[in-house]
């Protein structure tokens, strides 16, 4: 949710400088898609984000907002989902900061953990049950607590790994 003008400050106001050549390419990269009266995805969700900040006309809201897999939001989601839910009349929001998985698209665990700050009012309902990955993930307990390769209860195996790369290459394997 970036302009160039905003990391150009990070850059020349000494809090980022290796980001210079980043932010040089930026602007030059969106200068491309704008002369050619184009966008991309960031773009598609940096011009919803700026509609839902300007607020909803009644006609335009929804009375629920329901969003599930929160714990891999964006910085985008977050602002979408904070402008419909201030026009809604309900939002519900799920979330499994143990299954954060998408980090590699830019989804982060920063907007679940700000989500009281983001929507105020917030009631938190903690379910002790899986009824997605049945009775056998219980063996598994929180991934967090398993040290390095090896198998675990029930027949099933954990891998602890250290970046996304080696999270997917497990996954495939």
């Amino acid at each position: 949710l970036l302009a160039p003008e905003d990391l150009d400050r990070l850059v020349t106001g000494g809090h980022l400088p290796e980001y210079g050549e980043i932010a040089a390419f930026y602007r030059r990269y969106l200068d491309v898609l704008l002369g050619a009266n184009q966008t991309d995805f960031a773009g598609l969700l940096l011009g919803a984000v700026t509609l839902v900040r300007q607020g909803l006309a009644a006609e335009d809201a929804f009375d629920h907002v329901l969003v599930d897999d929160y714990q891999d939001a964006t910085h985008s989601t977050e602002a979408i989902v904070a402008g419909l839910a201030a026009a809604a009349t309900s939002t519900v929001v799920a979330a499994d900061p143990e299954g954060h998985v998408f980090s590699y698209r830019g989804g982060s665990l920063e907007p679940f953990a700000r989500i009281g700050e983001a929507m105020g009012g917030v009631r938190r309902i903690e379910l002790e049950a899986s009824h997605r990955l049945g009775a056998d993930a219980v063996s598994l307990a929180r991934l967090a607590d398993v040290a390095g390769d090896g198998p675990a209860p029930g027949g099933l195996r954990a891998v602890e790994v250290s970046h996304p790369g080696e999270e997917a290459e497990a996954a495939a394997e």
